[in-house]
């Protein structure tokens, strides 16, 4: 069923069922974030500055997202570089987070334990990372890709199994594995095989085969 026939896009889930939270582009601050609930009910503003890549906390107290950077510039060093920040909903107040010379993007929390994953530029590609929330000076990098760049994670409930873009490709991390915690999701699409009836033939003064 259509909730709402405004432009908004998906971000996450309330702990509830029941909501949405959604980022929507507007004049005045650029992305805000929205709860927009199942009864089809007015989205309601969460928090005026945002983006579409955030994450709830667990406790659905703050959100996480990135502001600026560009997903296709991991080598770029400047005023509008990419960085984290955290808001709190019922205080109304924003952390930030990071405040380095590349970009970091895709803010995930984890729903299992104290811990954001979040990817990060390490000059030449952007990486998969792990930090504890308000300490994302102390980040482990999970990911050492040389060729193409890790985008747009998205994190399990239950566990903190992870996929993510990498090129044309969709890949996994899984902390609880002992031998191999990268690799690539082998995915198998079931399509009909066409057969070619075309029949061609090369006649001359003759159609007996018709």
């Amino acid at each position: 069923k259509q909730l709402f026939k405004e432009s908004m896009s998906v971000c996450d889930w309330f702990a509830d069922g029941k909501s949405l939270l959604c980022s929507k582009s507007n004049i005045n601050w650029g992305t805000s974030l929205y709860k927009v609930s199942l009864n089809k009910s007015r989205p309601i503003l969460v928090a005026e500055i945002g983006d579409y890549h955030s994450s709830l906390s667990p406790d659905n107290k703050n959100i996480i997202f990135n502001r600026y950077g560009d997903p296709y510039r991991e080598a770029y060093r400047g005023s509008t570089n990419g960085d984290l920040y955290e808001y709190n909903i019922e205080n109304k107040a924003y952390s930030r987070l990071t405040e380095t010379d590349y970009t970091e993007r895709y803010p995930r929390y984890s729903y299992i334990n104290n811990t954001v994953y979040f990817c990060a530029s390490d000059g030449k590609r952007y990486q998969l990372y792990k930090a504890i929330p308000g300490k994302l000076e102390t980040k482990v990098q999970l990911t050492h890709f040389d060729t193409w760049s890790v985008r747009d994670i998205s994190i399990a409930h239950q566990n903190d199994n992870i996929v993510f873009e990498l090129f044309d490709s969709i890949w996994c991390y899984n902390p609880d594995s002992i031998d191999n915690k990268i690799y690539k999701l082998e995915i198998n699409i079931s399509e009909d095989i066409w057969e070619d009836y075309n029949r061609e033939d090369t006649v001359i003064d003759s159609f007996d085969s018709y």
